[in-house]
């Protein structure tokens, strides 16, 4: 998730259709909309028909939601954990989850995973060197080295459970993490605020003026809009308050205040 543009140049790849497949198989309610590339060049979410004030965008159900509480009552997490599952943070443990999913042949989330970005290069925690010496003497610099840094030990700490799953290496651990930080939203689910991984929705980029906000209750989360909105028109959500350095660390980006 970025700082949004405008409007879509072009449309998106196979991997979306088959998950708009998915969301229509498994009864999520999305209004008609499309992940496209704006002319950032940056993947988002867009109006393909236009939407009013007012207007629910999207009602998804909590059986397609990774969330916390999901994570900590599934079988291959208690397996792995064995009454550990109290001692990590909610990212862990659907990192965990993420990862122990994608080994499977038969995963209910791989339409999501596959439409995930395998290649995160443009993130600022995966620039070469090159990209780092432009920010060396920097706050940027001293968060990503110190997120780096994090994420590390935490793999460490979580290794023994790690090297049973296979492929879960450090890196693959860190890229992991990294979508989940960069897509994560935070939704209470029966007075329990948790982490919440929501696909399609999750496509929607920054804007300080966004296009819809969110609620949830025992059925699931919904987006509601805030404006009315055009064909075409990319579709928004605010990631909060933080800093200009917090800002391009953790997505790459300098909002637009």
């Amino acid at each position: 998730m970025v700082q949004a543009n405008t409007t879509a140049v072009s449309s998106s790849s196979t991997y979306d259709h088959a998950l708009f497949n998915w969301a229509q198989q498994h009864h999520m309610q999305i209004a008609k909309v499309e992940i496209a590339v704006n002319a950032l060049g940056i993947r988002g979410l867009f109006a393909i028909h236009p939407l009013k004030k007012g207007q629910v965008l999207a009602n998804i159900p909590w059986h397609c939601i990774i969330h916390t509480e999901q994570v900590r009552e599934s079988n291959e997490i208690n397996g792995l954990l064995q009454g550990e599952i109290d001692t990590l943070s909610d990212h862990e443990l659907i990192a965990l989850f993420m990862l122990c999913q994608a080994t499977q042949a038969q995963c209910h989330w791989q339409a999501y995973y596959n439409s995930l970005p395998q290649d995160l290069s443009q993130h600022p925690l995966f620039f070469t060197e090159s990209d780092l010496a432009q920010i060396t003497n920097t706050r940027i610099l001293s968060i990503l080295k110190k997120r780096w840094r994090f994420l590390t030990q935490s793999y460490e700490r979580l290794l023994p459970i790690l090297q049973t799953i296979p492929n879960a290496h450090l890196m693959a651990y860190i890229k992991t993490r990294t979508l989940i930080n960069t897509r994560c939203f935070t939704v209470e689910r029966f007075g329990e605020k948790q982490a919440a991984m929501i696909p399609i929705m999750e496509m929607m980029n920054h804007n300080e003026d966004p296009s819809c906000h969110w609620s949830s209750d025992e059925k699931g989360v919904y987006f509601t809009l805030l404006k009315d909105v055009n064909a075409g028109e990319e579709l928004t959500d605010n990631y909060g308050k933080k800093s200009k350095e917090r800002y391009f660390a953790n997505y790459g980006f300098y909002p637009q205040r």
